[in-house]
């Protein structure tokens, strides 16, 4: 069993302009397998998300030796790189409970 080292973060993630891109499945699934895949890493735990058609909010918690800034990096890092590869050009920003933002500029097509 790995070990949480941190608490529990949420996370509230929207789409440049609050842009419908995530009212598609196919958004949506790559959200959602993202979040697989880093759990199935064992890098976080996710206790919840929601996804809406502009935003999506998300309580989840790092676990083991693995930081914050390093796993939303790689978390929005691939989601836009998918939608970008599924022919969307999104600005995704995130705002933390620490009011730190992180905002990922993808050009638009």
């Amino acid at each position: 069993m790995i070990i949480a080292k941190e608490h529990a973060e949420f996370l509230t993630i929207t789409c440049l302009e609050w842009t419908h891109i995530l009212k598609e499945d196919r958004f949506k699934d790559i959200v959602i397998d993202s979040l697989r895949f880093l759990s199935k890493e064992e890098r976080i735990q996710v206790f919840g998300f929601v996804i809406m058609s502009n935003h999506f909010h998300l309580i989840w918690q790092m676990l083991g030796d693995h930081k914050l800034d390093d796993v939303q990096r790689d978390f929005l890092k691939f989601t836009s790189h998918e939608e970008h590869q599924q022919g969307q050009g999104v600005l995704i920003s995130n705002r933390l409970k620490t009011s730190y933002y992180l905002v990922m500029v993808i050009i638009l097509q």
